[in-house]
């Protein structure tokens, strides 16, 4: 879905935001992004751009840019509404296993917003931050971390994860 409506802004925007997700959400000491899929990107305007090469169709214009960022925005719901009608279907209950997992994945969200993202830290520096909301923001409900935890190594399950978590799969191939 993304790779669609970034194409619908020039065709080499989703490499660059896949490949410059991966990079941005890699938690080192892990040896692993955090998440799957998505893209990422800052810094548009009318300039040259850092990561984008000068002469590739992309959104140039403030209101060309507004567009991408709508686009990006609005896509968002049918691209999840699937996932989330199928899963409802299913009535997929989840085992006391899968529901730590879960919990440590949350963890580690957790871990990557207050040590590696930029935003995240900037706000926290901030003279006037407001630290409460800050934490209302970035934490889930629940989560949960352990030292030198055995979750993760199971290849039928979780591992599965664990393994594109360590070596990204290059979504954009994949469908053709």
């Amino acid at each position: 879905t993304l790779q669609n409506v970034c194409n619908q802004h020039g065709t080499e925007l989703y490499p660059a935001f896949k490949k410059w997700c991966d990079e941005y959400f890699y938690i080192a000491h892990r040896q692993e992004i955090r998440g799957i899929g998505g893209i990422f990107f800052d810094d548009l305007s009318t300039e040259k751009h850092t990561r984008l090469l000068d002469d590739i169709e992309r959104p140039r214009s403030k209101e060309d840019m507004f567009d991408f960022i709508k686009a990006l925005g609005n896509a968002f719901i049918p691209s999840y509404l699937p996932i989330l009608e199928r899963r409802m279907s299913m009535a997929m209950p989840s085992t006391d296993k899968q529901r730590r997992w879960r919990l440590l994945r949350r963890g580690r969200y957790v871990k990557f917003n207050f040590m590696h993202d930029r935003g995240t830290k900037f706000g926290l520096k901030a003279p006037s931050a407001c630290i409460e909301s800050m934490l209302i923001m970035s934490l889930p409900e629940t989560a949960r971390w352990e030292y030198m935890t055995d979750m993760g190594s199971d290849p039928e399950s979780e591992g599965r994860l664990v393994a594109v978590l360590k070596k990204p799969i290059d979504w954009v191939w994949l469908g053709k």
